[in-house]
């Protein structure tokens, strides 16, 4: 970054966390005030870019994330993740289990007090 040229080539490529994070750099080093105004420019042009595509048309962004993801995705990013979804299916898994058995232990419970309620109609009758 020595020139103006230089700068904004670099920042046309950047994400929005890493000019957030030069931008902090900045902030904390050299606080130059025309270096530090044309990265907040950059970083709020991305992020209203990211909420443009959100609100507007979440599926083209979705597209232009899930292109980004499968470019940068190392193999153990990728397990990483695989990882995520094995455990959210697991505990969704779990929950099932958890609701079938308080439904057998209901109807159990109601086939009871059911037969109970017969029995004693069929004393009385």
């Amino acid at each position: 970054m020595t020139t103006w040229r230089s700068l904004n080539a670099e920042l046309r490529t950047l994400t929005e966390a890493q000019v957030l994070e030069m931008l902090m750099e900045e902030r904390k080093n050299q606080r130059r005030v025309s270096v530090l105004e044309r990265l907040h420019q950059r970083y709020n042009t991305l992020r209203v870019r990211l909420n443009y595509y959100k609100r507007r048309n979440m599926f083209k962004y979705i597209w232009t994330e899930l292109r980004l993801m499968m470019k940068t995705v190392t193999p153990a990013q990728a397990v990483t993740h695989e990882l995520l979804h094995a455990e959210h299916e697991l505990l969704q898994a779990e929950s099932a289990v958890e609701y079938a058995t308080s439904l057998v232990t209901y109807n159990k419970n109601r086939v009871k007090r059911l037969k109970a309620y017969l029995g004693k109609t069929e004393e009385a009758a």
